[in-house]
């Protein structure tokens, strides 16, 4: 491995350490040849957004379903599209 490469997995590993130990991070390992890998782990984040809690209003957090809309949602958009 050239000297270039030994660097940048120093830093990575770095950066991992920062995440980690600094800012409370799990890390999950390296993903590199892992199948079916993405810039989204939908089952993580849905698991961390149930865990956090409903959302500012009292309603559920949905970032994944943006399609289901709560009631409330729908009544909003009606009242500011009848204001405008």
């Amino acid at each position: 491995m050239s000297k270039v490469g030994q660097r940048e997995i120093q830093s990575q590993r770095r950066v991992v350490g920062l995440f980690s130990d600094a800012l409370e991070y799990s890390y999950l390992g390296n993903w590199k040849n892992r199948v079916g890998k993405g810039n989204i782990e939908k089952k993580l984040l849905t698991d961390w957004l149930k865990r956090q809690g409903p959302g500012r209003r009292g309603q559920s957090v949905n970032f994944l379903s943006p399609e289901k809309k709560t009631t409330e949602d729908t009544e909003n958009t009606e009242e500011k599209k009848a204001e405008s």
